[in-house]
């Protein structure tokens, strides 16, 4: 039997390390659909390629998928209690509605059983049943995984349909992740955070090391560069950028480019748009290999590397830089 595990409250503070020599880089993107998860996958395999003890977690815990390309096996699983919901003792409840009438969410059925999809789990029911027959119970949003892959120990999680506390799942994520790297003596943790602005981005971000950031040049995947970047200096989160698909508008890139000067980030990737990334992407594994997308995938993990860690180890697998 699974053991189940109740969020912490949320004291704002950023989670604790997972050790003195071991450093963590979120990818971001604002705009879904820029490469995110493709860079990330790629960056984690060239890491294993080149003797990094590297961990993976997966924060985009609404929409995971970089388990389809680093294809984990589970090892452990526990589920994620992110609130409470109402629950009704029917022997005591003497039916005078006090509950549904007091309900915000409509989360109260006529027969006073509770929807735990509109129960916000707020407790006003409880505290207006005369009879005492309400009480707040844990409810199971989602579910973390420990696991193992052929790069090196993976956590991801899933958040049951229609369930929020998103941004806490993605905190025992990243908490879960860093407990595990200091066990597994992992020196760098690779973060596919998620995508937009919301409360699991600002969850992913806060005390990283490093955020990667993912863009192409189209006008709302800059406009949004730019709002992660904001984050990112809100947080006071080191943030470098990579230009996926650079080819496809040139004059995209310089406007880009010109920007990030202005803030003072560095632009530190550019890959081309290339067939090889969508073949890789359908046979479900990271981007590797001499192509001219791979070898600046190559190239971003250098520059990565560099900036936390130092100059890149050779590789003892016989991968490419």
């Amino acid at each position: 039997m699974m053991a189940m595990r109740r969020a912490k409250p949320d004291t704002g503070a950023a989670p604790s390390p997972a050790g003195p020599s071991c450093s963590e880089v979120v990818v971001l993107s604002g705009k879904g659909g820029t490469g995110k998860t493709t860079v990330a996958a790629a960056l984690i395999a060239r890491a294993a390629a080149h003797g990094v003890r590297v961990l993976a977690t997966d924060c985009d815990v609404d929409a995971a998928n970089l388990h389809l390309l680093l294809h984990p096996e589970t090892v452990s699983s526990e589920p994620f209690i992110g609130g409470d919901v109402a629950a009704v003792d029917t022997s005591s409840c003497t039916g005078c509605d006090a509950c549904s009438d007091h309900c915000a969410f409509g989360a109260m059925a006529p027969d006073h059983q509770v929807s735990a999809l509109s129960c916000e789990g707020c407790g006003v029911c409880v505290i207006v049943c005369p009879a005492g027959a309400v009480q707040l119970v844990p409810k199971e949003n989602g579910t973390v995984y420990r696991c193992e892959t052929a790069y090196g120990p993976m956590v991801h999680a899933r958040l049951h349909p229609g369930q929020g506390n998103s941004g806490k799942l993605v905190a025992e994520v990243r908490r879960s992740g860093r407990e595990l790297a200091r066990r597994r003596g992992a020196t760098l943790i690779i973060s596919d955070g998620p995508p937009g602005l919301g409360c699991p981005v600002l969850s992913a971000v806060t005390g990283a090391d490093l955020a990667l950031v993912v863009t192409e040049p189209s006008a709302s995947a800059h406009h949004d560069l730019l709002r992660t970047l904001a984050v990112c200096a809100h947080f006071a989160v080191p943030a470098v950028v990579a230009v996926n698909k650079a080819d496809i508008y040139p004059g995209g890139v310089r406007l880009i480019e010109s920007d990030c000067r202005e803030r003072g980030v560095e632009v530190i990737g550019r890959m081309p748009f290339s067939r090889e990334v969508a073949e890789s992407t359908a046979q479900a594994r990271p981007l590797e290999g001499k192509g001219p997308a791979a070898e600046a995938m190559g190239e971003l993990w250098r520059r990565v590397h560099g900036i936390l860690c130092g100059p890149v180890p050779p590789g003892p697998r016989g991968a490419a830089h």
